[in-house]
């Protein structure tokens, strides 16, 4: 019994402990709008979005794993749409790269 206690407390402090990845884009859904997605321009990010973006996949993508019962090869191709997401912001400006990782998150789904 105190096992399945130990586990449940586990459960709920992983639970308070991740990040709602939900509320997070509903703050920024104005990018996903017509209106939102025609604000931005095509720049290139800058070095420190681009550290800002790859540290935010980082965490989007542990979160899909830990969360997602994925198979090895499911892994393996989450791991690969999220490393091109992340190196897409060297090559990529902000609406091709915002296109792509939407590709991605609907891939994902």
């Amino acid at each position: 019994m105190p096992e399945l206690v130990q586990h449940w407390a586990g459960d709920v402090k992983r639970d308070l402990d991740t990040p709602d990845l939900w509320a997070d884009l509903r703050r920024r859904q104005v990018l996903l709008t017509s209106a939102g997605y025609e604000a931005i321009g095509n720049t290139p990010f800058t070095p420190d979005e681009q550290l800002e973006v790859a540290a935010q996949l980082l965490e989007i993508k542990e979160y899909v794993k830990a969360t997602s019962s994925l198979t090895s090869e499911q892994t393996l191709l989450v791991e690969a749409w999220f490393n091109e997401a992340e190196a897409a912001t060297r090559r990529l400006g902000r609406k091709d790269w915002l296109l792509l990782f939407l590709g991605v998150v609907l891939s994902t789904a």
